[in-house]
């Protein structure tokens, strides 16, 4: 497999797919990622032909796609942190050549080297995701219900991706982990709240231009999935009442499990 981009381009991709941020622990937020390892997929099947970076565990699947014309059906697993630790001291177009014996990096008179895995750890989660890749897409500012795997999520909300990212920045802040997206009327919200602490953020109403809807719905989730979505697109957002949760942008799609309290 042979890719060749921007090496700060690659480097944003892997950090989205890496999400790093602000997980839920035993004993409160601490500072984590989703995994390790990136799974590269060169695949020429279905409608959206590419390359796909993606990394998961058994709660939650991230896919970075880059559109391409594949002739050979390809796919590696590498470390993250060694990819960027390379990338970090090359600019400009780097060519990475990926095989079984490694990823080699080369640019002008710089070259690297480092090996590769065989399996990502949660390659069972990663090929669920891969079922469901061609029906979980960004749709553009279109209302209309999205199947992920057999589930259809008929409630959705359409928005900027700015401002749920500085929405979910915010209720970070109340130090509880646990989100609550509630789409209804109109209007949808983003909200957490612990003890005598509590924000929250709200869009809809009359005249409202910032949001479409569609349905009603509410579900709770953890994570710091706003590390993995990218500014200045659009963003759609897929989930019934306590259902897994679907984000879409053009490029990046992410599903998160509920939070549910047993």
């Amino acid at each position: 497999m042979q890719l060749t981009y921007d090496s700060k381009f690659l480097q944003a991709i892997l950090d989205i797919v890496s999400m790093k941020g602000k997980w839920l622990g035993s004993s409160g937020l601490i500072n984590d990622s989703l995994g390790e390892y990136v799974k590269i997929v060169a695949t020429g099947e279905g409608f959206r032909t590419g390359y796909y970076f993606l990394n998961a565990n058994p709660q939650t699947f991230v896919s970075y796609y880059l559109p391409s014309i594949i002739e050979e059906e390809e796919e590696c697993v590498l470390e993250i942190a060694k990819f960027q630790k390379y990338l970090k001291t090359m600019s400009g177009e780097v060519m990475a050549s990926i095989g079984e014996e490694g990823c080699a990096l080369s640019v002008d008179n710089k070259s690297a080297h480092f090996s590769s895995s065989i399996i990502h750890p949660h390659e069972a989660a990663i090929n669920s995701f891969f079922k469901s890749k061609d029906n979980a897409f960004y749709a553009g500012w279109d209302l209309e219900p999205l199947t992920w795997g057999k589930t259809t999520l008929t409630n959705n909300v359409l928005m900027q991706a700015n401002d749920f990212i500085s929405a979910m920045k915010a209720v970070e802040n109340v130090g509880h982990g646990v989100y609550k997206l509630n789409i209804g009327q109109g209007h949808f919200s983003i909200m957490s709240n612990e003890n005598n602490e509590m924000f929250s953020a709200y869009w809809g109403g009359d005249d409202n231009t910032e949001i479409l809807t569609m349905g009603e719905a509410i579900v709770d989730f953890t994570g710091p999935i706003h590390k993995s979505i990218e500014r200045g697109s659009g963003l759609s957002i897929h989930f019934n009442d306590d259902s897994v949760i679907v984000f879409t942008m053009p490029n990046i799609t992410i599903a998160r499990a509920p939070y549910v309290v047993v």
